[in-house]
């Protein structure tokens, strides 16, 4: 589950740091992950894996991971449209980033899925995290739809 970004910012755990956060993260019960700030996925939990194909984790974007609307405005992907410059869930990285804790904020992502378009009903949880000397955000989507 942990996965070399190579020259980021905050680079991914060592093998050793990255079981104690996948520790962590694999005891919540919705699609939790490690993010750095520009929403890269450096860990995630076997919610996630279990939802998401692990091939799409690895290395990517969580609006790439979604199949964000918005992350295929652009050939480059997640956070690189316009749109993407008010999009809660980078808004919220960037509030833990800043030492501060978004906490289940109900959002909407429009999904392209099977070429059309789906809301997905979700609360984002983004809460700062210090390991090691270096800092992460978790990310949490709690998927709220009835039918799940």
């Amino acid at each position: 589950m942990i996965k070399p970004l190579g020259d980021q910012p905050n680079p991914s755990p060592s093998p050793g740091e990255g079981r104690r956060l996948v520790d962590i993260v694999d005891g919540i019960p919705f699609m939790g992950f490690i993010v750095d700030e520009d929403l890269r996925i450096l860990l995630w939990n076997r919610t996630a894996e279990a939802k998401l194909p692990q091939e799409d984790l690895q290395n990517s974007r969580s609006g790439d991971v979604l199949r964000c609307v918005h992350a295929l405005e652009s050939p480059a992907g997640c956070g690189r449209s316009e749109s993407c410059q008010t999009c809660v869930v980078r808004s919220a990285v960037r509030e833990a980033f800043q030492g501060k804790q978004v906490a289940r904020q109900r959002i909407l992502i429009e999904r392209a899925l099977d070429d059309s378009n789906q809301g997905l009903p979700i609360l984002i949880t983004a809460s700062p995290i210090e390991h090691d000397g270096r800092r992460y955000c978790l990310l949490i989507f709690e998927d709220i739809r009835d039918d799940r």
